[in-house]
Formats: structure tokens, C-alpha cells, sequence
């Protein structure tokens, strides 16, 4: 969207909530229905955030890493070689929201076209399934259905601004 776009619906944002915060214009601006998330989603708008991932900001919310690539883990192999621990490094961006975001950046910074192919769907069940049924989360299965986590998923994995 183009910056003089932006900035006329920017004028008009504030001067609509201006209208209703001054009693002076009687009842007709502050009976104007606004919605919570609409009332949000325009504010983030016209400050310049991608107007889609705040429509449809998810309800579930977890802890991000934030910097999500192969590079930030260490893999600890066992006494019979096999790989056992994997330790997360460089929590500097750590911030909360969605459950995909991670797996999202994970899959586009350090899998190539060839690994996702082979590797993304299983991944993406077994993120699925820890991420609802791990003891450690309060995300239920029920509540956070994998149709409604690959949503997530495809609205990270699209561009921001």
C-alpha cells in the first residue's frame, strides 16, 4: 500500500476518534458501532503493521524464540551415539505469539526447497502434536486444531508489510 495511502487513512482514523471523544458532537459519532479487534487492527494499521496478521492474530499464544534457525541449537548426542538433548542458544528476541512462528522461520532459514519436501509434514504433525498434547503447554488439542495451526502457519509465512 502506498505511503500516501496510508497517510490519508491515518488522518481520517484520528480525526473519526477525535470526533467521538468529544462530547460536543452528540450521540451520532459515539454510537458508531466499533468493534475491539477492528478498532486494533486499524490503529496497528495506520502505524504501519501488516493489517492481515492483526486481523487474524491467533487466539492461541505461546513463547517465541524469535531467531529460530539451525544455527541457535545445540544437538547433544547420547552414549550410543544416537542424537538425545537439543538446547536452544540466543534468546535476545524472545516475545510471545503464534506457535507457528518459530517452526515458520525455522522451515524458511535452514531447510532447503529438497528438506521441506521430504521432511516439512512430519515435522509439522510432530510440532503439532507436542505443541498440544506435551504437558508443558496449555494448549489443547481440542483447542488448537493442526487446520487451524497450518492457518497460522501460512499467514507467518507471509511477508510483513
Amino acid at each position: 500500500m502506498s505511503q500516501v495511502i496510508q497517510n490519508v487513512m491515518k488522518a481520517r482514523w484520528v480525526e473519526l476518534k477525535r470526533l467521538q471523544a468529544d462530547p460536543g458532537q452528540g450521540d451520532r459519532w459515539n454510537e458508531l458501532p466499533m468493534d475491539p479487534e477492528v478498532t486494533s487492527a486499524v490503529d496497528m494499521f495506520v502505524q504501519g503493521d501488516n493489517v492481515m496478521k492483526v486481523l487474524m492474530r491467533p487466539k492461541n499464544l505461546s513463547l517465541c524464540h524469535g531467531d529460530c534457525r539451525i544455527e541457535n541449537f545445540l544437538w547433544q548426542k547420547n552414549a550410543g551415539g544416537a542424537l538425545g538433548d537439543v538446547y536452544w542458544l540466543d534468546w535476545q528476541v524472545l516475545a510471545e505469539g503464534s506457535p507457528a512462528y518459530d517452526l515458520a522461520y525455522f522451515l524458511t532459514g535452514s531447510f532447503s526447497e529438497t528438506q521441506t519436501a521430504e521432511f516439512g509434514e512430519r515435522l509439522l504433525k510432530a510440532y503439532h502434536e507436542t505443541l498440544t498434547t506435551a504437558p508443558t503447554t496449555k494448549v489443547a488439542e481440542g483447542e488448537y486444531s493442526y487446520d487451524a495451526f497450518m492457518r497460522d502457519l501460512q499467514l507467518e509465512l507471509f511477508p510483513s508489510s
